[in-house]
This record gives C-alpha cells, structure tokens and sequence, in this order.
C-alpha cells in the first residue's frame, strides 16, 4: 500500500479509539458507559462492513468519484474494520463479569471473529504477496459471507432486547445496510451472467 493509504488507515484508526473512550469517559467508565461504547464502535463495525462489501457494486450502479475512491480504498477500510473489530473485543473485556455466554453460542460466534482476524492478516502486504490468489480469495469470499450472517443475527437478536436496541432511528439504518448489502451483490453476481449469456 502507498504512503497515503496508511495516513488514512491511522486517520480512521485514531479518530475511531478516540471516539470510543470519549464515551466511555463521558460517562464516567461505568457499565452503561462502557455499553454505550461498545454498541458505537459495533455499528461503525456495521457500516465499514456493509460499505466494503457492497464498493464493487456501488461502483458499477452509480459510477461516480465517491465510488472510485471507495473501489480504490476497499483494502485500507477492510484493515480499519479488522482494527475495529479487535477495538470492540477489548472493550468486550471490561464487561466480562456482566456477559455471560453459553459455551455453545461462544463457539459458534467465535467462527466470525476468527475470519476477521484472518481477514484482516492477509490483508496486510507482505503477508498478502506471500500466499496463493486462489486461497486469498477464498478466505476473503467465504469469511464476508460468514460476517454478513454475523450480522444480520445480531441485528435480529438486537430488535428483540430493547435494553441494547439504543436509538431506533440508527438501529434502523444499519438494519437497512445490512439487508440491501447482499442485494448489492446479487446484482453483481446476475449482471456478471447475463453478460455472459450468447446473444439470441
């Protein structure tokens, strides 16, 4: 990656942590504050997730600089999501005491947590310039899919505990995002064929 690449890497990257203890300060790293938190940093998760899945596409639907910027960013933004995501755990780890897990919903939710940090490692240079194409690509389809149903499980179980739902306008958004994201893709996919189909 070039040199501008890592200034906004650490840009997002610092912007993110600040933001996040902000509000764990704020409110004095209590509980409820730590929640707050971590319910922030999920939904940026969220949204860096859903915007770098679907760049591609939205690049072929709406052709347009913004599009370019994000086709041309996706491998930065998938760091900062990998980052982001470690962030969260961290944070996970100041409520370990309130969070209590069946070991078997731990299992599985450990499957998406373990493709993005794998994800994310081979998104780094070296390591990306050192492993086969095929086996790259196979990681990073296959873990987005596994991620995308992460998510969507979340945000289904989220609707039903109105403890952690927060605000329902921003819940409602990332909803939204995750929903249409693999419509995005779709599209891709349908586009892709029909080009390929002999003309009649």
């Amino acid at each position: 990656m070039t040199k501008n690449k890592w200034i906004l890497l650490s840009i997002l990257a610092i912007a993110q942590s600040i933001i996040s203890i902000t509000i764990a300060w704020s409110g004095g790293f209590t509980e409820e504050a730590y929640r707050t938190s971590i319910t922030f940093t999920m939904r940026c998760c969220t949204v860096f997730f859903c915007v770098i899945y679907m760049s591609r596409g939205l690049h072929v639907i709406f052709n347009s600089k913004a599009t370019r910027f994000l086709l041309a960013n996706r491998k930065v933004l998938g760091l900062f999501f990998s980052y982001a995501f470690v962030f969260h755990l961290c944070q996970l780890t100041f409520l370990h005491d309130q969070l209590h897990i069946d070991p078997l919903m731990l299992g599985v939710e450990m499957i998406p947590l373990a493709f993005i940090n794998v994800m994310g490692i081979t998104s780094i240079p070296i390591v990306e310039k050192n492993m086969s194409r095929r086996l790259w690509k196979f990681i990073h389809r296959w873990g987005s899919v596994i991620i995308w149903i992460a998510l969507f499980k979340n945000y289904l179980l989220i609707y039903f505990v109105p403890s952690v739902l927060g605000d329902r306008s921003i819940f409602y958004v990332g909803s939204i995002l995750v929903a249409i994201t693999p419509l995005v893709r779709f599209y891709l996919i349908i586009r892709k064929r029909n080009r390929m189909l002999p003309s009649m």
